[in-house]
């Protein structure tokens, strides 16, 4: 196989163990795991996919809603920024695990949506030009960049959790204030949004917690690293309590 082309690149022979490779389980738990994620993609195509301009009442959009509405929005959108560094390295360090590397290949599509539709409400709303939010994403992404806290692969689906559960943290309180204010378009976009983080949760959630069944000590040892990271220690009760250790 080594040498074949593949597109424009070239497939080459794992010759010994690398991050690339060492997430790969046992067989049977990883033909679970697959199983688990074409689940994931059926339930996401038939019942929860949505469309960005015909699924959102755009024309209830507030433009009078207050700078500190504008200022939480651009803060879920650096984050969503940042999307790219969060794919690329998890998916380095779950490639060799099939159900769970595809996963992230379809939460990178959802994920990306996401930033879209904040971009949309910034534009509709008047709160940022085109050109303005242009400039300031390149602001963004030329100085700064997202890297993982900790890198072993379970380290990294538990850390994962975290941000999961902070943004559907994040989403819960923008709709609250998006109601407050009388923009139905962003309280429509933030149950949207929703949706798609409480999916994501309950894969990251069930995948962690199957493994958790086969190996204990890696799974916990992985909540136990993340939950005494300065970046998410906040998080290490309701980790505890998603994986019930």
């Amino acid at each position: 196989m080594a040498g074949e082309s593949s597109g424009v690149g070239r497939i080459t022979n794992v010759t010994t163990e690398t991050m690339t490779t060492i997430a790969m389980l046992d067989r049977a738990t990883e033909d679970v795991l697959f199983s688990r994620f074409a689940e994931y993609f059926r339930v996401g195509e038939q019942e929860r996919r949505w469309n960005l301009w015909e699924d959102v009442p755009w024309d209830q959009v507030n433009p009078r809603a207050d700078d500190a509405l504008t200022e939480a929005v651009l803060a879920a959108y650096v984050d969503e920024l940042f999307l790219p560094d969060r794919a690329a390295q998890i998916l380095h360090r779950l490639r060799s695990s099939r159900g769970r590397a595809w996963f992230i290949a379809r939460w990178t599509y959802e994920e990306g949506k996401h930033l879209l539709a904040l971009s949309e409400w910034l534009l509709q709303s008047g709160k940022r030009s085109d050109e303005e939010l242009k400039e300031f994403s390149d602001r963004v992404l030329s100085e700064t960049t997202w890297e993982p806290i900790l890198d072993d692969p379970t380290t990294t689906m538990v850390q994962t959790l975290a941000h999961e559960l902070g943004e559907i943290e994040r989403y819960r309180k923008l709709e609250q204030d998006a109601q407050a204010q009388n923009d139905g378009a962003l309280a429509a976009v933030c149950r949207r949004l929703l949706s798609d983080e409480e999916a994501h949760r309950a894969f990251f959630r069930e995948a962690l917690l199957l493994i958790r069944e086969r190996e204990p000590d890696l799974v916990e040892q992985a909540v136990r690293r993340v939950a005494a990271a300065p970046e998410t220690e906040r998080f290490g009760p309701a980790l505890r309590e998603e994986l019930r250790i």
